[in-house]
């Protein structure tokens, strides 16, 4: 008999480690201005699809735990 080989599952694109304060950090540059999350991926200098789906969840996971990006700074 012959034996099976195991399917290995790689995610696909990179993990963008430390999103979080990455994204804290430049919303704090300009606190008194607004960003997408394309001028976030812009400042990050994350050009792919992986990434800009990674902020997109990130930004939605903040918001939604109703986290201030303003309270932070004080």
């Amino acid at each position: 008999m012959t034996k099976k080989k195991k399917k290995i599952y790689k995610k696909k694109g990179n993990v963008v480690k430390d999103i979080t304060k990455n994204i804290f950090r430049i919303l704090n540059e300009d606190s008194s201005k607004s960003y997408n999350y394309k001028q976030v991926a812009a400042k990050l200098k994350i050009s792919d699809s992986d990434g800009k789906n990674q902020i997109i969840q990130k930004l939605a996971e903040l918001t939604a735990t109703k986290k201030s990006f303003r309270s932070r700074k004080r």
